[in-house]
């Protein structure tokens, strides 16, 4: 049942359940392990996971439990003296299912994944019933399995849930459930479906704002992203990828000559910093072929390009380099702080962030190459975008987002992101948020200026691009670029 909040309660009563047996190994949905010292979660709060936010379970003894992937929520309660012996977990999976496009197919390709293989755990019974569910894209899921990785205490886990997608994309299956694990040889609890009817059966979630569209394996480590000509050009740990947008398909184009900073796309090359020397190198996008060097007096950063040129931040020294793409040329080096890493480039100004210095922003003019202004909105202003009203800054130390007035330098509006933003991007209506070290994206409502959504998607989440009104943001840690979208009547 949808109610006003959009927000969906999972009631279900005891079906009749068919049976299915398999002898196969478990993946992605095994049990997450106990925390040392789980937090208790606050009665009725809502966390955030790949879509969804998902209420914590009824009754008392519930911990969170953080251990578990990164699509995952998960709680655990203690039903005995000894770990290895009546552990009850409460956890939320999220899952993406790829090659799928409807509710059906998807949940389909969900109850495959339940049976897949995993090293050491087998399902030896699954039963699929749609039977007393009132949501028609959930399906209910009873389940045992034998865990084998000890051969010293082997162990048997019951496990009794759901299968649900989301109602705006359904590759997004969600999957609460609640399991325990014994000796085997003896049963569950007499407590088991209690426990489970005050987690599952009254089971609360409701869709979030902000929706994974994709996801795409690049194969290394991601780092800078740009977009041209239909495309997403993505910097690996040590290869530069192509991403055609409308075949989602990724193929590694060359050798890069330089860590995973930002690069320029313009007219079928690719400039980017060359190693660790004080070089700007011009790169056939299509190979890697070096058309131009270019000699700097600094060690390159960040590149940008704007106003007919090509503009770049040092990584140690005091200077911005403005460069003519068409001639190889050193227009100008204009006086900045050292450790100005970050640029935005606006509609007549081009702005520099020296968060590793002075914590200042400044507002340089392309016409005379000069500084027009400078100002110190925050500690740590990592991350700076520009969009046709207004400056946003991304405060690292606070973990603050700024709106500010380009004009006067002054603070408009603030809100609190949490934790540790680094990069910042804004479209019409939305600015988006990395967080490097929590591996989380936050998406801001530019209107209200309010946290929308908080979306934990891997380890390291770094670089943003808005292309065509997606988000695509990349994890450093891994091989992911998730595509995000925004959901429009949320």
């Amino acid at each position: 049942m949808v109610g006003a909040s959009n927000r969906f309660r999972i009631r279900t009563r005891r079906p009749t359940v068919v049976v299915v047996a398999f002898a196969v190994t478990l993946t992605a949905v095994g049990i997450p392990g106990v925390a040392q010292e789980p937090e208790t979660p606050r009665r009725g709060e809502l966390r955030e996971a790949f879509g969804f936010a998902i209420k914590a379970p009824g009754g008392t003894g519930w911990r969170v439990n953080p251990a578990g992937d990164d699509h995952r929520v998960g709680y655990v309660r203690m039903l005995g003296k000894r770990k290895d012996q009546h552990t009850g977990v409460a956890a939320v999976a999220v899952h993406w299912i790829p090659d799928c496009s409807d509710h059906e197919t998807c949940l389909g390709k969900a109850v495959e994944l339940a049976s897949a293989a995993v090293g050491g755990v087998e399902v030896t019974r699954l039963e699929l019933s749609a039977e007393g569910v009132s949501e028609p894209t959930c399906r209910r899921m009873e389940k045992l399995e034998d865990d084998r990785r000890s051969s010293k205490k082997p162990l048997a886990v019951r496990v009794s849930g759901l299968l649900c997608t989301h109602p705006d994309e359904p590759k997004l299956v969600l999957e609460p459930a609640y399991s325990e694990r014994y000796r085997k040889g003896r049963s569950a609890s007499a407590g088991f479906e209690g426990a489970r009817d005050s987690f599952v059966d009254t089971f609360e979630f409701r869709p979030i704002a902000v929706t994974v569209a994709s996801i795409v394996d690049v194969g290394e480590a991601s780092g800078y992203v740009e977009s041209a000509g239909g495309s997403l050009w993505i910097h690996g740990h040590a290869t530069v990828y192509q991403l055609d947008l409308a075949r989602r398909r990724v193929e590694p184009r060359f050798t890069s000559p330089s860590r995973q900073y930002p690069f320029v796309y313009k007219g079928e090359s690719i400039w980017m910093p060359y190693g660790d020397k004080p070089q700007l190198v011009r790169l056939r996008a299509s190979d890697g072929t070096v058309q131009a060097t270019i000699e700097l007096s600094v060690e390159p950063y960040t590149t940008k390009q704007g106003f007919g040129s090509l503009w770049v931040t040092p990584y140690r020294k005091a200077s911005l380099v403005r460069v003519d793409p068409a001639s190889g040329e050193v227009v100008a080096e204009i006086p900045v702080g050292p450790g100005s890493s970050e640029l935005a480039i606006g509609e007549t100004s081009v702005w520099v962030s020296e968060h590793v210095s002075s914590d200042l922003i400044r507002q340089i003019d392309p016409t005379s190459n000069s500084e027009v202004k400078s100002f110190r909105p925050c500690e740590d202003p990592v991350g700076i975008d520009r969009d046709s009203r207004h400056l946003w800054v991304a405060c690292n130390a606070p973990g603050t987002v700024l709106k500010v007035d380009p004009e006067t330098g002054k603070t408009i509006a603030s809100v609190n992101v949490r934790g540790d933003p680094v990069l910042v991007v804004s479209d019409d209506s939305t600015v988006w948020v990395t967080h490097y070290d929590s591996g989380t994206v936050t998406a801001v409502d530019i209107a209200t200026m309010k946290v929308i959504a908080q979306l934990p998607l891997g380890r390291q989440m770094r670089f943003l691009k808005v292309v065509d009104g997606s988000t695509w943001v990349t994890d450093a840690s891994h091989g992911h670029i998730y595509e995000l979208r925004r959901v429009a009547d949320r």
